[in-house]
C-alpha cells in the first residue's frame, strides 16, 4: 500500500485525452466489489463508454489525481439538468463519480477529489452537490458520511451495482 507519507500526489482539471486512464481506474476501483481481478493496462470497454458518456455532457467537469504521472484517482461531474437519476434543481450539481486505485484509497486522494468537486459546485453557484453510491458498498458509504454527505430517502436500481442509495453534500454548511 502507499501511504500519503512515502508519496505525494499532483491534482488537477480532467482532459478528455485522460479517458483511457480514467476507464482503467474505474475498472480497478470497482474490481473488489465486483470480485473480479485488477486489470493490468486495458480497460474493459464498458468503462470507457461509461466515461466517456460522462465526460461528453453539457457542461461536464473532472479532476484528476496523479502520482508520478500516472492517474490514480478522478472524480467527473455535471449540472443535475444532465442527469437523469435527479429531478432538476438548479442549485445542484451531480457527483457522477469518484474513483480512485484501490492501493491508494485511505491517502486521502478521494477526500481531496471530493474537495475539488465541492468547490466547483460552489464556484458555480450551486448549494448542494448529489451523487448516488451502492447500497451494499459500505466502504464508500462510509467515506461519504465522515465527508459530510448525508443520506437522503431516496433509492434506485442500477443494472451493474443493484441498489442505489442517494449522498448530498451541502455546500455551505
Amino acid at each position: 500500500m502507499i501511504t500519503s507519507e512515502q508519496v505525494s500526489f499532483d491534482y488537477r482539471l480532467g482532459r478528455y485525452s485522460d479517458m483511457g486512464a480514467m476507464a482503467l481506474v474505474l475498472d480497478r476501483a470497482n474490481a473488489p466489489n465486483d470480485r473480479t481481478t485488477l486489470s493490468e493496462d486495458v480497460p474493459d470497454q464498458t468503462s470507457r463508454i461509461t466515461i466517456d458518456e460522462r465526460l461528453t455532457k453539457w457542461f461536464a467537469w473532472s479532476y484528476v489525481a496523479s502520482h508520478s504521472g500516472r492517474i490514480v484517482g478522478f472524480a467527473i461531474g455535471y449540472p443535475s439538468s444532465e442527469e437523469a437519476s435527479l429531478a432538476y434543481d438548479p442549485t445542484v450539481e451531480y457527483l457522477s463519480l469518484l474513483m480512485v486505485e484501490p492501493n491508494i484509497w485511505r491517502n486521502g486522494v478521494g477526500g481531496k477529489l471530493l474537495e475539488l468537486s465541492a468547490q466547483h459546485s460552489r464556484d458555480a453557484s450551486k448549494s448542494s452537490l448529489a451523487l448516488w453510491t451502492g447500497l451494499n458498498n459500505i466502504r464508500a458509504r462510509r467515506f461519504y458520511e465522515r465527508s459530510g454527505c448525508r443520506q437522503t430517502n431516496l433509492g434506485r436500481i442500477s443494472e451493474r451495482h443493484g441498489p442505489m442509495v442517494q449522498y448530498v453534500l451541502d455546500l455551505y454548511k
